[in-house]
């Protein structure tokens, strides 16, 4: 299926659907006969206007106007089923072109109360959140008084599902989802394989289950050196158990901040869940890798001691990159994070911005920011061109405390082969000193 097939079937089987009349036809062709309720009768028809449906008080509602219909490839199929679970079967028409296999639906719903069918008109802001923009090769799941839509996309492998549940008085309600495979290009760099996306009835994401069966793409490393095992995706869940660096688990799920993981024929714990916001903290990397050798340099300058205007210098930013080692070095998907070490005992990792574009030659610099710390709006922020456009990234973590603040720079990207530490640090305080220049409100 591709999006302009997609498209042009989703107006033939949704926009026309709500077009309705009263009247009667010139001429009909009686295709299905409709018993939604005792003593209650009703049909499809093929008229001069298009599909149709006769209503049991004889006023006819439009399932597909004839001009539409012309774009049929051979005639729509009809189905009655319950498609609300109200108890009362319904009827839809599904129908495909000559730019798809995928069948496009159009679902009425009885109305035992009104005896009469109405068209199920998705909200705009609901069918944006389909996988299919629509209903597509709608199937019955009774055990979760659901409907199924599912599609293909020109050039994907994997069919695209949603599992809709519609309410008595055609509400619809997400309930899972299929998700293709995601590569992070963004640390934490952990790629999600395909799965599916379970909802609660607000809409929050509750839990995410691999649906893929490569274990070569279902399978985790463990990248730090001991990971505490959890029986639940909850902090307070923790076991006596844990993983090892380097161990290769296989991703089963994902929950929040949790992923949960099988161990094959190990010993130990065959099951279990992990936090990922321990295994990237970025904190405890820095405190294991920040002294090893590394294939560049990161400086910041540190103007404490400037006495000229010290309100603005020691709130300068000023950080510069250099190649150390003896082969190009290309920062293509990098993101430049901050640590700060209270004097209060707090410390968190905050990411300050993207960088993208500079590739240094060995020996060579390049100077990353010199701009200081603003505030604009009530809030702390430094200036940076990102993409060629002006941006003001909050330069301190939200919820930070007040204090004393040690600062250390880290540089991620995937395409290097290990973080590039800072290799010193910066005193800073918060909420900082500024000079009046520096205040925009």
């Amino acid at each position: 299926m591709t999006q302009l097939s997609r498209s042009s079937l989703f107006g033939l089987a949704f926009v026309c659907l709500s077009v309705g009349f009263t009247g009667t036809s010139l001429a009909q062709s009686k295709l299905l006969q409709l018993t939604p309720d005792t003593d209650v009768e009703a049909h499809v028809a093929k008229t001069d206007r298009g599909y149709v449906i006769v209503q049991p008080d004889g006023s006819e509602l439009v399932m597909i106007d004839a001009e539409w219909a012309k774009n049929f490839e051979g005639e729509p199929s009809f189905t009655v089923a319950d498609y609300n679970f109200d108890g009362f079967p319904d009827v839809a028409i599904g129908a495909t072109t000559s730019d798809s296999t995928d069948t496009g639906f159009g679902i009425f719903l009885y109305d035992a109360d009104r005896k009469s069918y109405a068209s199920l008109d998705l909200p705009e802001d609901f069918n944006d959140r389909l996988n299919c923009s629509g209903l597509w090769n709608v199937e019955l799941i009774e055990s979760q008084n659901a409907i199924k839509s599912s599609c293909y996309f020109e050039g994907d492998d994997d069919r695209r599902v949603d599992i809709v549940q519609i309410d008595p008085d055609g509400s619809p309600h997400l309930l899972e989802q299929s998700r293709a495979k995601e590569e992070a290009w963004h640390w934490p760099y952990i790629d999600k394989p395909a799965r599916m996306i379970t909802y609660d009835r607000e809409g929050n994401v509750t839990l995410e289950t691999i649906a893929a069966q490569d274990d070569t793409e279902n399978s985790w490393t463990v990248p730090v050196t001991k990971l505490e095992i959890y029986s639940k995706p909850d902090p307070q869940t923790r076991t006596p158990a844990y993983l090892l660096e380097g161990e290769t688990v296989r991703i089963l799920a994902f929950s929040g901040d949790f992923m949960k993981f099988a161990r094959d024929g190990s010993a130990g714990m065959s099951q279990g869940w992990i936090s990922l916001t321990q295994a990237y903290d970025l904190v405890a990397r820095y405190d294991t890798d920040g002294t090893k050798p590394q294939m560049a340099s990161l400086a910041l300058s540190d103007y404490k001691d400037t006495a000229e205007n010290p309100d603005y210098y020691r709130n300068l930013f000023t950080l510069t990159v250099k190649n150390t080692g003896d082969t190009d070095m290309e920062l293509t998907n990098a993101e430049l994070f901050l640590v700060f070490n209270g004097d209060n005992g707090t410390r968190v990792a905050h990411k300050l911005y993207d960088i993208s574009g500079p590739t240094l030659k060995p020996g060579e610099s390049h100077m990353i920011d010199d701009n200081p710390i603003e505030q604009r709006d009530g809030k702390y922020v430094i200036y940076h061109s990102e993409d060629g456009q002006d941006s003001y990234p909050l330069f301190f973590p939200a919820d930070l405390p007040d204090g004393k603040y040690r600062v250390i720079p880290i540089i991620t990207d995937p395409a290097l082969s290990g973080f590039i530490y800072g290799e010193n640090e910066i005193e800073l305080e918060y909420p900082p000193k500024l000079d009046a220049s520096l205040i925009k409100n």
